[in-house]
C-alpha cells in the first residue's frame, strides 16, 4: 500500500541508508551533502515536504522551497531509495497530481538536475519541465541542467 506522510527523522534515517547512487551523487555535488544530511536539509527549508511510503519502506520524499511569493518562484525537488524502482507506474501515474499541486502555490517552479542522473531527466521531461543545456552549478562546480516549468 503506498501512503503519503510527513517524514519523521527515523524514516529518514532509513530513506539515506538506500538512497539512489544518483541521488547521493546529485545531493554531494550541488551542497556537499551525504544522504541523511540532504533529507533533513531539504525537510527542514522546504515549505511542503511529504514522504511517498510503500507499506513500512520509504520510497521518496519531496517538496518545494518558496522563494518569492510576490512572484510565485518555487524550487521543487525529490529524493528518492531504490524502492521507487518496484513502484515505478504508481509513481508516474500520480507525479503529474503532485506537479499540478505545486504549480497552484508556485506558478514558476525552478531548479537543477545533476547531468548524469539520466533517469531524473528524462522523468522532469514527461512532466512538462523545459531542461536547459548543462552548466557549471553547486559546491563542486559539476554540470547540471536547469529545470523550470512557467514563467522564468
Amino acid at each position: 500500500m503506498i501512503n503519503f506522510i510527513n517524514p519523521t527523522d527515523e524514516l529518514i534515517e532509513i530513506m539515506a541508508q538506500d538512497m539512489r547512487k544518483s541521488d547521493r551523487i546529485e545531493v554531494m555535488a550541488s551542497h556537499g551533502h551525504e544522504p541523511l544530511e540532504a533529507l533533513k536539509y531539504s525537510r527542514d527549508n522546504s515549505d511542503y515536504v511529504t514522504m511517498v511510503m510503500s507499506g513500512n519502506i520509504p520510497m521518496c520524499m519531496f517538496g518545494v522551497s518558496i522563494s518569492n511569493v510576490t512572484t510565485g518562484l518555487g524550487h521543487p525537488w525529490l529524493l528518492s531509495s531504490n524502492e521507487i524502482f518496484s513502484n515505478k507506474e504508481y509513481f508516474l501515474k500520480n507525479a503529474p497530481g503532485v506537479i499540478e499541486d505545486m504549480i497552484a502555490v508556485c506558478p514558476r517552479l525552478v531548479n537543477y538536475v545533476h547531468h548524469e542522473n539520466k533517469v531524473s531527466i528524462e522523468w522532469l521531461k514527461s512532466l512538462g519541465f523545459t531542461i536547459e543545456n548543462p552548466e557549471p552549478h553547486g559546491v563542486k562546480n559539476d554540470l547540471f541542467h536547469k529545470f523550470h516549468m512557467g514563467v522564468v
